[in-house]
């Protein structure tokens, strides 16, 4: 096996500064689930205590969760460039209340960036935190496999992520699990370099059969016949590899969010299983 060879010390690093995001609920709180029944959504925005990475993608009593810390920036356009610079891994640094100065780590985007802490930080924090996102990683290409396109890797996670060349010149990419085109639902419609792409989970059995059913928060799967270079299509066989990033939900079409980290269509890409491929392991958190 052969190491790759990246771009990434030509990458350009971009602060971006952003602030803990609060959940919100419209009115009509109420949302209708995948199993007729009526409840109010809880798990995305905020500061979550109790589910971070390596948790139960699964977890029952909440929806979408966001683990640790959701951070966004109140204005628009500065947010959209935080959610197209940012990439896992990526260091963010607290710059005022009681834990001014510790760090943190880019951990997942859905429609706010999320980002790990440590406990006894998340426990510091009040809520009305602000942060700087070192972001860097956006035009991350890897040396000979132009055909590959990277999505939201931080030079962080690359250099932890045992990626290798294999002896027919394929990238043996570890990941947890394959993924069946067939479940991937809400987000077709959205730009991959936005928000992710949600699996539907209403088929347990089918779950189980997949071998899915014990997946994490921060696990790396690998979604079959899907082109996730520039939109989202399937594409016989295309590959993309994806970071379970937030949680299972009730509603119809949505489940655990998989953000895309790689795409191809030419078969540059080979998934090799380990179990253990966690990004939690991979960035100690």
């Amino acid at each position: 096996m052969t190491s790759i060879q990246t771009n990434a010390a030509d990458l350009v690093e971009v602060g971006i500064s952003a602030q803990v995001a609060h959940p919100e609920l419209s009115k009509g709180v109420y949302k209708p689930t995948k199993y007729g029944e009526n409840v109010v959504p809880i798990g995305m925005g905020g500061i979550v205590y109790n589910v971070g990475i390596g948790s139960n993608a699964f977890r029952p009593g909440g929806d979408h969760i966001e683990p640790a810390v959701s951070i966004r920036n109140p204005d628009i356009e500065v947010d959209q460039a935080l959610h197209y610079y940012g990439c896992i891994g990526n260091e963010v640094v607290l710059i005022d209340g009681p834990a001014v100065g510790k760090k943190g780590t880019i951990t997942g985007e859905h429609a706010r960036l999320m980002a790990h802490f440590d406990e006894d930080i998340l426990q510091s924090m009040t809520g009305m935190d602000k942060v700087v996102v070192k972001t860097v990683g956006r035009g991350l290409t890897i040396n000979g496999y132009e055909g590959v396109v990277t999505k939201k890797i931080g030079p962080q996670l690359l250099k932890r992520w045992d990626i290798s060349v294999g002896s027919d010149g394929t990238l043996d990419v570890p990941v947890v699990a394959e993924i069946p085109s067939y479940i991937m639902g809400s987000g077709y419609e959205l730009a991959p370099d936005f928000v992710d792409q949600d699996m539907m989970t209403p088929d347990w059995d089918e779950l189980k059969e997949l071998g899915l059913e014990d997946l994490k928060l921060g696990d790396i799967v690998a979604v079959a016949d899907s082109d996730h270079r520039f939109s989202r299509r399937y594409l016989e066989g295309a590959v993309t590899i994806a970071l379970i990033m937030h949680g299972d939900s009730s509603w119809l079409g949505h489940g655990p969010g998989c953000q895309e980290l790689m795409s191809c269509v030419n078969g540059e890409i080979r998934p090799v299983i380990d179990p253990n491929c966690n990004i939690g392991g991979m960035l100690g958190l």
